[in-house]
């Protein structure tokens, strides 16, 4: 709880232990420790006035705890992790029909907890990230010393945060932001291109993870920075109306939303998708750009807006990524695939799960899962993740390791298991195991909190979950 002057916290978001904890929980423990030191300035010296504008602590504390961290460990690349996680949770949640907006009103005492979720965390930073983007960095900077020095001990509705940015940059920040903060949701944009003029066609839609949207749930228009990446560099056009046409350079390579610092997805056809696939080989596309488009594709085909095969034929085609990002997306919307699938033949389920294992095997047992002092902060991430896909698609070599690695702490070596693989050892030992992995006299042993006991690609550990 970020008091004044005293923050506190719960033990377990607050103490690192390099033997019991894995690299995931130092960065969990980083980035919650500088969340909370953020309040002091975005909560307590300029405080919200009211409970609408919650996102204006919670959101700029957000934004913060991203920005600070990649000052203080830049070998972090915490930036491209943001796209798989603080991104990715926002555009999760924001996609039901239940969502609201970024301003919610709340009109009753009992209506607060409601919005402490990933509306008012996530998507309130995501929304700061966008506009930082769209103004550059220097400007949005000077934007917020202007909101803190006029607001500083007072309280503050959003419209202050837009006139001092306006301040700072020129620009007329009201106009293209309140749309984003006060109306609920994001859109879809669909691309088609035309060979013969050089255009791309874009149309927005509002987006729902049913993919039932009804004609009075998509008036709005967003204001859609497009962020159109070329091999001439990155053009900031907006999208304000419901369709437009944009001439390219080339269409033999063009990108859309560069970097994933805009809150839409973008709908390709397979042929656009294959390209892109070859462009990612080819070095034309950020490890951002990577991860942001696979975690498109993957979303838009479990909710039905694109065909299953073709991003596995996108997938397929990442078999030489090297990024623990990327790959950690590309895992993370496989489970998702398998999730829309779940109730379908046991033949479709085991064909997802081959090809999982095809995916990761190799990489896996290449990694390995001895963890060295040598292994820096991604690598170790990267292990364990490799690990426990390998592990839970069905690798024989890793389901032995992980079964000698249980058998061993089950007799009382508590050092048998790595901290970065316990969850996921505990998972294997739960789905291949019989009897006798679940009568195992387990030692006591202090867990972390944010571990599963099985891990599960489909779900985001984010850091806005840290609900009050």
């Amino acid at each position: 709880m970020e008091n004044w002057g005293l923050v506190t916290y719960r033990v377990v978001d607050l103490l690192f232990d390099a033997k019991t904890s894995g690299a995931s929980t130092k960065q969990r423990v980083a980035e919650v420790v500088q969340h909370e030191l953020a309040h002091q300035w975005f909560g307590n010296l300029v405080t919200m006035d009211f409970w609408d504008g919650l996102w204006l602590n919670e959101g700029f504390a957000t934004w913060m705890s991203w920005y600070s961290c990649n000052k203080f460990f830049p070998e972090w690349k915490v930036w491209e992790t943001y796209v798989t996680d603080t991104l990715q949770g926002a555009l999760s949640l924001d996609s039901l029909r239940s969502s609201h907006p970024v301003e919610v009103p709340v009109k009753r005492a009992d209506e607060v907890n409601q919005i402490f979720d990933a509306i008012s965390y996530a998507k309130g930073s995501c929304v700061l990230r966008m506009i930082s983007k769209y103004l550059g960095e220097d400007h949005f900077m000077e934007g917020i010393r202007i909101y803190l020095k006029q607001h500083a001990f007072g309280n503050t509705q959003t419209g202050d945060l837009w006139a001092a940015l306006s301040t700072a940059s020129g620009k007329d920040v009201k106009q293209v932001m309140d749309i984003w903060t006060k109306h609920v949701g994001y859109p879809v944009v669909t691309v088609t291109e035309n060979e013969t003029d050089k255009t791309i066609h874009l149309k927005q839609n509002r987006l729902l993870r049913t993919a039932d949207v009804k004609p009075e749930e998509d008036q709005m228009l967003y204001p859609v920075f497009l962020g159109l990446r070329t091999k001439d560099g990155v053009d900031e056009k907006v999208l304000s109306t419901r369709e437009e046409s944009f001439k390219v350079p080339d269409l033999d390579f063009y990108k859309l939303n560069a970097d994933h610092t805009s809150l839409y997805r973008t709908s390709y056809t397979p042929a656009r998708l294959e390209k892109l696939g070859k462009a990612a080989r080819d070095g034309l596309l950020t490890t951002e750009d990577r991860a942001g488009m696979i975690a498109d594709a993957g979303a838009l085909a479990a909710s039905g807006y694109q065909k299953t095969s073709g991003v596995l034929n996108l997938l397929k085609g990442f078999d030489a990524e090297k990024e623990f990002v990327v790959w950690n997306e590309i895992l993370t919307r496989l489970g998702s695939i398998q999730s829309a699938w779940i109730f379908e033949d046991k033949s479709v389920r085991d064909g997802l799960e081959s090809f999982q294992r095809d995916l990761v095997s190799d990489k896996s047992h290449k990694a390995g899962w001895e963890f060295k002092e040598s292994d820096d902060h991604v690598q170790q991430q990267f292990k364990a993740m490799l690990f426990s896909s390998a592990g839970m698609s069905g690798d024989e070599v890793v389901k032995k390791a992980a079964k000698d690695m249980f058998k061993k702490f089950a007799a009382g070596d508590t050092s048998a298991i790595d901290p970065n693989i316990r969850g996921s050892v505990f998972g294997m030992a739960l789905k291949y195991g019989g009897k006798e992995e679940v009568s195992y006299p387990v030692p006591f042993i202090e867990v972390d909190a944010n571990e599963k006991i099985v891990r599960h690609h489909s779900q985001h550990l984010s850091h806005f979950k840290e609900q009050r």
